[in-house]
């Protein structure tokens, strides 16, 4: 269809009544009044093929369902934002009849500016609109939600009347409160009677909506990997998952956060930029749910993850009094994580940028396996004789293992209750060092530590024997390839009298 005989239908909706402004390239078509109603919109409204125009309308209670009875019909509908019309709220004389005829004119340069294939340059971006399915979900949170914050009023409000009596109720669970009538002072029980009642009908509607949420969340796939993360329960997870609805609309995942308002607005102009809070943008209800989340990993039961250390960090440089926005980062960080969880249909890791651990043998290994895990040119010069079986705990070192004592000389040493290990003998610098068999074989003997292997990338740096030759002109011994060992730095003379003192030291005298 040409340009010229492109339409824009703009409807101001309220409660009874929708306004309906037909717009054309040479000027408007058609204006009229029609019931809100689903037949209505059926038959009154002009049908617009997707591609000679759109009918645009605002955000509200009644745009969703309004959406999905022009989609039916193979029309193009923009829910438009608001937030981004303050061209009609702002506006002096504000009509219905303007309003109809400006969302009109939005949509028809919405179209304009499409027609080339310039998707990002349109004016109007279309907000999302969840399927029936995802709006139950939704719908149930938020009466589950209205029934905890009532029962939570009632339960101050007879506080608040027992208090006047001069005691008081303290302690004690929401879901409990209920049980606790007899603790009322006689003279008021029949006035908070009514409301225990209350507290009580709230307390079993939501365990049945929870009961409900459970149910649901153990039939979807992608709510049972959400619920694997510390800190996030069925409530947040089936929030999480009907807010957000169709995950592969985000094509940078880090875009959640700006899409829930978690992130800092900007009111830059020439040489001012100044710090702002956050936009506060989207659904404030799974806001609110994502930074409770942040409170409980962040709390004494916060399990360790790289998401909990980084918090704790911020708090630690930025002070105590940063502890809120500590909570909405990371709750923006959670969110960005979730997200990832369900659109790379990955498991959660709670340090995801660590290295996967080489693989080590069990706690406890016979002399075959000890052997196998050797390198190859000392397979056939080692021997563990102090024990048939050695503990194995993973190290460092070249050949992946480490040897402790054994299982027997432990139980000695839990019967005793001591553990006391044998004084190591160090040789002076100089004097003939005599190894055991196993030391010479290349293989460290039972008990023994060894020396932590160098890091990729790095060379090995030889080590000092004790029987090293020695050089005479600085009283150290050398090893090949590095050359002499620079003396302490407190070893200056050939005798204690020759000494330089240190700084505490002539202080001291």
């Amino acid at each position: 269809m040409n340009d010229i005989n492109r339409l824009s239908i703009g409807i101001d909706v309220s409660d009874r009544t929708a306004r309906v402004c037909v717009l054309g390239r040479a000027g408007i078509v058609e204006e009229f009044v029609i019931a809100l109603s689903e037949e209505a919109l059926r038959t009154r409204v002009p049908f617009v093929a997707p591609d000679q125009g759109v009918v645009v309308i605002e955000t509200g209670g009644r745009a969703a369902w309004i959406k999905r009875v022009f989609t039916s019909l193979g029309m193009r509908c923009i829910v438009a934002d608001a937030r981004k019309l303050k061209a009609l709220s702002t506006s002096p004389t504000k009509t219905d009849r303007n309003d109809a005829r400006l969302l009109a004119r939005f949509g028809m340069a919405d179209e304009l500016m499409g027609a080339g294939g310039a998707e990002a340059e349109r004016l109007l971006h279309d907000t999302y609109v969840r399927p029936p399915e995802l709006q139950q979900i939704y719908e149930r949170l938020r009466v589950r939600d209205q029934l905890v914050a009532r029962r939570g009023d009632f339960i101050r409000q007879v506080r608040s009347i027992v208090k006047g009596t001069g005691q008081t109720l303290t302690g004690g669970t929401a879901p409990g409160f209920h049980k606790r009538l007899a603790e009322v002072p006689p003279e008021v029980r029949d006035v908070v009677d009514p409301l225990f009642e209350v507290i009580a009908s709230c307390t079993a509607a939501v365990d049945r909506i929870d009961a409900r949420l459970v149910e649901i969340a153990d039939g979807i796939p992608a709510v049972q990997r959400l619920l694997k993360v510390n800190g996030v329960g069925p409530i947040t997870s089936l929030a999480f998952y009907a807010v957000i609805g169709d995950p592969a609309r985000f094509s940078h995942i880090r875009d959640v956060g700006a899409y829930l308002g978690m992130v800092v607005r900007r009111d830059q102009s020439g040489k001012l930029d100044p710090a702002l809070g956050i936009s506060k943008c989207g659904n404030s209800f799974m806001r609110r749910l994502l930074v409770q989340c942040a409170s409980y990993i962040l709390g004494p039961f916060g399990q360790a993850s790289a998401l909990r250390a980084w918090g704790l960090k911020y708090i630690s440089e930025k002070g105590e009094r940063s502890k809120k926005k500590a909570r909405v980062a990371v709750g923006r960080k959670l969110a960005v994580q979730l997200l990832s969880i369900w659109k790379n249909n990955q498991p959660w890791k709670p340090f995801p940028n660590e290295p996967a651990a080489a693989e080590v043998p069990s706690a406890t290994v016979g002399r075959e396996d000890c052997v196998r895990q050797l390198e190859p040119n000392k397979l056939d010069l080692c021997e563990i004789a102090a024990s048939p079986t050695a503990s194995i705990q993973p190290c460092a070192h070249p050949t992946g293992m480490r040897t402790d004592e054994s299982a027997e000389s432990r139980r000695d040493s839990a019967a005793t209750g001591s553990r006391k290990r044998a004084p190591k003998a160090r040789p002076k610098y100089g004097s003939t060092h005599t190894a055991s068999a196993e030391s010479e074989r290349g293989c460290p003997p039972p008990g023994a530590r060894v020396a932590p292997a160098p890091g990729p990338g790095t060379a090995a740096r030889p080590r000092a024997r004790m029987d090293a030759p020695r050089d005479t002109s600085r009283g150290e011994p050398t090893v090949a390839g590095v050359g002499p060992q620079p003396p302490p730095a407190t070893r200056i003379g050939k005798s204690r009298k020759d000494r330089v003192p240190t700084l505490d030291e002539g202080a001291a005298s």
